[in-house]
Protein backbone atom coordinates (compact mmCIF):
# COMPACT_ATOMS: atom_id res chain seq x y z
CA UNK A 1 0.00 0.00 0.00
CA UNK A 2 2.79 2.32 0.85
CA UNK A 3 4.09 1.95 -2.53
CA UNK A 4 1.01 2.60 -4.40
CA UNK A 5 0.83 6.18 -2.17
CA UNK A 6 4.14 6.87 -3.09
CA UNK A 7 3.52 6.43 -6.90
CA UNK A 8 0.13 8.34 -6.95
CA UNK A 9 0.22 10.67 -3.87
CA UNK A 10 2.02 14.36 -4.49
CA UNK A 11 2.41 15.02 -0.71
CA UNK A 12 5.47 14.53 1.24
CA UNK A 13 9.11 14.24 0.21
CA UNK A 14 11.23 11.12 -1.72
CA UNK A 15 14.64 10.79 -1.22
CA UNK A 16 16.83 11.02 -4.52
CA UNK A 17 17.83 7.20 -4.28
CA UNK A 18 13.87 6.59 -3.88
CA UNK A 19 13.56 8.54 -7.03
CA UNK A 20 16.50 7.07 -9.00
CA UNK A 21 15.01 3.44 -7.89
CA UNK A 22 11.46 4.31 -9.07
CA UNK A 23 12.59 5.48 -12.45
CA UNK A 24 14.91 2.73 -13.03
CA UNK A 25 11.79 0.41 -12.41
CA UNK A 26 10.07 2.86 -14.92
CA UNK A 27 12.51 1.62 -17.54
CA UNK A 28 12.26 -2.14 -16.94
CA UNK A 29 8.72 -1.69 -17.00
CA UNK A 30 8.48 0.36 -20.55
CA UNK A 31 11.09 -1.92 -22.02
CA UNK A 32 9.47 -4.65 -21.54
CA UNK A 33 6.38 -3.15 -22.41
CA UNK A 34 7.40 -2.37 -25.43
CA UNK A 35 9.03 -5.93 -26.38
CA UNK A 36 5.29 -7.51 -25.34
CA UNK A 37 3.97 -5.08 -27.92
CA UNK A 38 6.36 -6.08 -30.68
CA UNK A 39 5.54 -10.17 -29.97
CA UNK A 40 1.98 -9.72 -29.51
CA UNK A 41 0.88 -6.84 -31.26
CA UNK A 42 -2.98 -7.29 -30.29
CA UNK A 43 -2.56 -6.70 -26.79
CA UNK A 44 -1.76 -2.58 -27.97
CA UNK A 45 -4.52 -0.80 -26.18
CA UNK A 46 -3.73 -2.90 -22.66
CA UNK A 47 0.09 -1.74 -23.35
CA UNK A 48 -0.67 1.00 -24.00
CA UNK A 49 -2.79 1.55 -20.91
CA UNK A 50 0.04 0.40 -18.40
CA UNK A 51 2.71 2.44 -20.51
CA UNK A 52 0.47 5.66 -19.27
CA UNK A 53 -0.22 4.83 -16.13
CA UNK A 54 3.79 3.71 -15.66
CA UNK A 55 4.50 7.24 -17.22
CA UNK A 56 1.96 9.11 -15.18
CA UNK A 57 3.82 7.62 -11.83
CA UNK A 58 6.64 9.94 -12.27
CA UNK A 59 4.76 13.15 -12.29
CA UNK A 60 3.91 12.73 -8.44
CA UNK A 61 7.62 10.98 -8.03
CA UNK A 62 9.03 14.00 -9.34
CA UNK A 63 7.15 16.74 -7.09
CA UNK A 64 7.86 14.37 -3.97
CA UNK A 65 11.69 15.18 -5.23
CA UNK A 66 10.96 18.49 -5.86
CA UNK A 67 9.73 18.98 -2.46
CA UNK A 68 12.54 16.93 -0.94
CA UNK A 69 14.90 19.94 -2.28
CA UNK A 70 12.41 22.60 -0.85
CA UNK A 71 11.01 23.66 -4.07
CA UNK A 72 7.22 23.74 -4.97
CA UNK A 73 6.00 20.93 -6.91
CA UNK A 74 4.37 22.84 -10.01
CA UNK A 75 7.99 23.58 -11.20
CA UNK A 76 7.44 19.88 -12.69
CA UNK A 77 6.43 21.59 -15.66
CA UNK A 78 9.67 22.87 -16.44
CA UNK A 79 10.44 19.38 -17.51
CA UNK A 80 7.12 18.33 -19.04
CA UNK A 81 6.03 21.62 -20.72
CA UNK A 82 9.20 21.36 -23.37
CA UNK A 83 8.66 17.36 -23.68
CA UNK A 84 4.78 17.87 -24.97
CA UNK A 85 5.78 20.45 -27.09
CA UNK A 86 8.63 18.39 -28.71
CA UNK A 87 6.14 15.69 -29.16
CA UNK A 88 3.65 17.86 -30.68
CA UNK A 89 6.24 19.60 -33.18
CA UNK A 90 7.49 16.23 -33.87
CA UNK A 91 10.51 18.05 -36.32
CA UNK A 92 14.25 18.75 -35.49
CA UNK A 93 12.82 21.38 -32.82
CA UNK A 94 10.62 19.17 -31.35
CA UNK A 95 13.34 17.02 -30.77
CA UNK A 96 15.70 19.24 -29.28
CA UNK A 97 12.97 20.76 -27.24
CA UNK A 98 12.04 17.47 -25.77
CA UNK A 99 16.07 17.00 -24.91
CA UNK A 100 15.94 20.60 -23.66
CA UNK A 101 12.93 19.55 -20.89
CA UNK A 102 14.55 16.25 -19.54
CA UNK A 103 17.96 17.38 -19.82
CA UNK A 104 17.34 20.50 -17.48
CA UNK A 105 15.24 18.90 -14.48
CA UNK A 106 15.86 15.17 -14.47
CA UNK A 107 19.89 15.59 -13.37
CA UNK A 108 18.41 18.29 -10.87
CA UNK A 109 16.16 15.48 -9.68
CA UNK A 110 18.10 12.72 -9.95
CA UNK A 111 21.33 14.04 -8.11
CA UNK A 112 20.41 16.88 -5.97
CA UNK A 113 21.13 16.63 -2.33
CA UNK A 114 17.89 17.29 -0.20
CA UNK A 115 17.19 19.55 2.09
CA UNK A 116 18.76 18.30 5.68
CA UNK A 117 15.55 17.73 8.51
CA UNK A 118 12.30 19.31 7.92
CA UNK A 119 10.96 21.44 5.22
CA UNK A 120 8.22 23.31 3.96
CA UNK A 121 6.61 20.10 2.98
CA UNK A 122 7.25 18.06 5.78
CA UNK A 123 10.02 15.52 7.64
CA UNK A 124 12.62 14.38 5.89
CA UNK A 125 12.32 11.12 3.91
CA UNK A 126 13.74 7.98 5.82
CA UNK A 127 16.38 5.50 4.25
CA UNK A 128 14.96 2.30 4.36
CA UNK A 129 16.41 -0.25 2.31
Amino acid sequence: MASLQHCFSFKGRISNRTYRRHLFCVLIILVMSYILLTVFYALKPLIVMVCFVVAYTTIPTGVKRLHDLNHPGWLILVGIIPMAVGVYLDSLVGHITTFAGSMYIGPYLCLGEGTAGDNDYGPSPTYKM
